[in-house]
């Protein structure tokens, strides 16, 4: 349950992530890099197997701001 919750959650956060960029132009912040981190960071400390785990539209994206 718990782990299910945390993927809802990553998959949210990355979706965020990806409507920040190019709307707001906010990739240059410091908050934008706070939550990339802190998403990297939730992948690290749940161990999450972002090609399984992620959903598909979601995966794309994670590779596209985290690869």
């Amino acid at each position: 349950m718990e782990r299910e919750s945390v993927i809802r959650t990553l998959n949210r956060q990355i979706e965020n992530l990806s409507r920040l960029q190019p709307q707001y132009r906010l990739h240059r912040t410091e908050d934008y890099d706070k939550l990339r981190q802190s998403i990297a960071q939730s992948i690290h400390d749940h161990r999450i197997n972002v090609r399984r785990e992620l959903d598909p539209h979601v995966y794309n994206l994670y590779r596209r701001y985290f690869d």
